[in-house]
């Protein structure tokens, strides 16, 4: 039997889609110092830039978790395993 955990529902976001937007919240801004940085060729870090980068980040994140869910993925994912299975029982047949 295949087990699958599924993430958070359509119209709804769980404890892991936090923590990936707080993921997200980190790296997105390092970009962009990065970039800046390199544009400038040296160093500078605009915090006003980066906070607000990394709120927009983080929102933007958790507002398009809210409105999709991979379901239609996990079922593809169960149904190529399922398949599988059957051609390996199918194999051992033979």
């Amino acid at each position: 039997m295949i087990m699958l955990k599924l993430p958070s529902d359509l119209y709804s976001v769980g404890i892991k889609d936090f923590l990936k937007g707080a993921v997200m919240a980190v790296i997105v801004p390092a970009l962009l110092a990065i970039q800046q940085s390199l544009s400038a060729g040296v160093l500078t870090v605009n915090w006003k830039a980066l906070g607000v980068t990394a709120m927009a980040s983080f929102i933007g994140y958790l507002i398009k978790n809210f409105f999709t869910n991979s379901v239609p993925a996990a079922v593809e994912t169960v149904q190529k395993a399922q398949e599988k299975q059957i051609s390996i029982i199918n194999n051992s047949k033979n």
